[in-house]
C-alpha cells in the first residue's frame, strides 16, 4: 500500500489532523503550518511483542493505548496528539480509516478530557442534541429523518462534548464539536428512507453499512449542547418519553460513552463521573422509548423537534432575562 505517500492536513472534531494516509472523508486544509493531531505509519510489531503476554487485543502502556485489529493494523494513541499505525499485509484501507476516525479518535478525545459519546448529534434551533442508543436502536435512521426535516447533522457515530475554559478561568457551558461531513447507514436504513443503495459505497469490503456524504446537510461549527435522547426499543405499543435523573442519567452517559472500557484503562473514572455530574447540571437526558414493531420514525422525529423547540425557547427566555 502507498497511502503514506502524501502527508495532508485535514479537519475533524475541531482539530487540524496531519495524516500520512489519505482521508477522503475529511475536509482538507491548504494551510499546512501546524497540526494538533498527527497520524503516522510506524512499525509497532516490536512494541506489541513486548507487551502482549496474555493474548489480549488492547493494552494500556504508560501514556498510550495500544490495540490490534486482526488482519488490519496495530494502533498506538499517545498524549492526545499522536496516532501511529502499523498496517497488516493486505489491509483494507477503508477498514483502517474506520478505526482511525472512530476508536482512535475517541481515545484522543478522552486523553484530551473531551467526552466522547456514541451516537448522532443534530442541530435543532441554536443547539445540538445527541441521539444515543444501543446498536440497532435506530439512532442513525432517526437522525436521517430529522435531516429530511431540514435539521443539519453535527456529528455521526462519535460525538465530542467539550467544556471550554475562558481566559479568566471560568467555564462556558458544554458544547458539541462537529465531526466531519459523512454519515454511516445500514442497508436496512437506506431502504427504509427510500435511498438507493447503489448510490453509496460500503464502508469496507463485505460490509453492510454505507458511507453517505452529507456536505450540504452538515453544520460545521460548535454549538451549545441542548440535551440527550436515549433511544430504547420496548415491547410496548406506543412512543413514550421519560426524563432520566440522578444516577440513572449518570449511568446513561457512561453507557453511551464511546468505547467506555477505555475510561478505566486511562484512569479517568473520577474525571468521567465529575464531568457527567457537571454536564447534567446543564442538560437533561431523556429516554425515548419506541416499540420494537411498527414504523414510528416520524412520531419519534416530531417528539424530538417538539422537545428541542421548548428547550430553545426556554434558553432564549433565560438569555433575555440576563441581558
Amino acid at each position: 500500500m502507498d497511502g503514506s505517500a502524501t502527508t495532508a492536513i485535514y479537519e475533524a472534531f475541531g482539530f487540524r489532523v496531519s495524516s500520512e494516509f489519505l482521508m477522503p472523508e475529511l475536509t482538507m486544509h491548504e494551510d499546512r503550518s501546524y497540526a494538533d493531531i498527527r497520524i503516522r505509519q510506524s512499525d509497532l510489531s516490536p512494541l506489541w511483542r513486548e507487551v502482549d503476554h496474555s493474548g489480549k487485543l488492547v493494552y494500556a502502556v504508560e501514556d498510550r493505548i495500544l490495540f490490534r485489529v486482526p488482519d488490519t493494523a496495530i494502533f498506538s494513541i499517545a498524549s492526545g496528539n499522536t496516532i501511529l499505525v502499523s498496517p497488516s499485509d493486505g489491509m483494507e484501507e477503508d477498514k483502517m480509516r474506520l478505526y482511525l476516525l472512530g476508536t482512535c479518535m475517541a481515545i484522543v478525545l478522552l486523553q484530551r478530557k473531551i467526552l466522547p459519546l456514541h451516537g448522532s448529534a443534530i442541530k435543532l434551533g441554536d443547539m445540538a442534541y445527541a441521539i444515543v442508543g444501543e446498536s440497532g436502536a435506530g439512532k442513525s435512521t432517526l437522525a436521517s429523518m430529522l435531516m429530511r426535516y431540514g435539521y443539519p447533522l453535527v456529528s455521526d457515530d462519535l460525538i465530542a462534548v467539550s467544556f471550554e475554559t475562558e481566559s479568566g478561568g471560568a467555564r462556558r457551558g458544554p458544547e458539541i464539536i462537529p465531526s466531519f461531513p459523512q454519515q454511516k447507514l445500514w442497508s436496512e436504513s437506506l431502504r427504509r428512507l427510500e435511498m438507493k443503495i447503489g448510490d453509496y459505497r460500503p464502508l469496507f469490503e463485505r460490509e453492510n453499512k454505507y458511507a453517505v456524504p452529507i456536505k450540504d446537510r452538515f453544520y460545521g461549527k460548535r454549538l451549545p449542547f441542548g440535551g440527550v435522547f436515549e433511544l430504547v426499543k420496548t415491547e410496548e405499543g406506543n412512543v413514550d418519553v421519560a426524563a432520566l435523573r440522578g444516577l440513572e442519567a449518570v449511568r446513561a452517559l457512561y453507557r453511551h460513552t464511546f468505547r467506555n472500557f477505555f475510561v478505566p484503562m486511562l484512569g479517568l473514572q473520577q474525571w468521567h463521573l465529575d464531568v457527567s455530574v457537571q454536564l447534567l447540571q446543564c442538560i437533561q437526558v431523556r429516554q425515548l422509548r419506541r416499540p420494537s414493531n411498527g414504523d414510528t420514525i416520524v412520531q419519534l422525529a416530531e417528539s424530538i423537534i417538539s422537545i428541542a423547540n421548548r428547550g430553545n425557547q426556554d434558553a432564549a427566555r433565560q438569555s433575555s432575562s440576563f441581558s
